[in-house]
């Protein structure tokens, strides 16, 4: 069921439009869940108690996947993502990593976590080439 954006503390739907403002999308009007494709990466957003769920996705074969998950919990460090923990999983043929923001945290703090998560998947794809 959708979150409206008026059902939301106002700060965390600023917040909220801030980060997709960062990224060049626009959604109006804002509800919540949102989910983003660009090619085989896919982005998530979900409200959870003001605390943003951010979850990033890869989708790929399962030959692919099973060689991508073991590099990526090698590579993950937590200074990287400024402490905040970090979920790494598959399921079925896609690739998750998944956190939840700090209570109170801010647009510029999910942005961060988004281009680290972007980053390191793209490293691990890097090393498949």
């Amino acid at each position: 069921m959708p979150v409206l954006a008026g059902s939301l503390d106002l700060q965390f739907s600023r917040n909220i439009e801030q980060f997709l403002e960062i990224l060049g999308l626009s959604v109006q009007p804002l509800e919540l869940p949102l989910q983003f494709r660009e090619g085989a990466f896919c982005l998530y957003l979900e409200p959870q108690q003001q605390r943003l769920l951010l979850t990033l996705s890869y989708e790929s074969n399962a030959q692919s996947t099973a060689r991508l998950l073991p590099l990526l919990l090698q590579r993950w460090l937590p200074e990287r993502f400024q402490g905040v923990m970090q979920r790494i999983f598959t399921l079925n043929d896609t690739l998750f990593i998944s956190c939840t923001s700090p209570e109170g945290s801010q647009a510029s703090l999910w942005y961060q976590l988004y281009r680290e998560q972007r980053q390191l998947l793209e490293q691990v794809l890097q090393e498949l080439i």
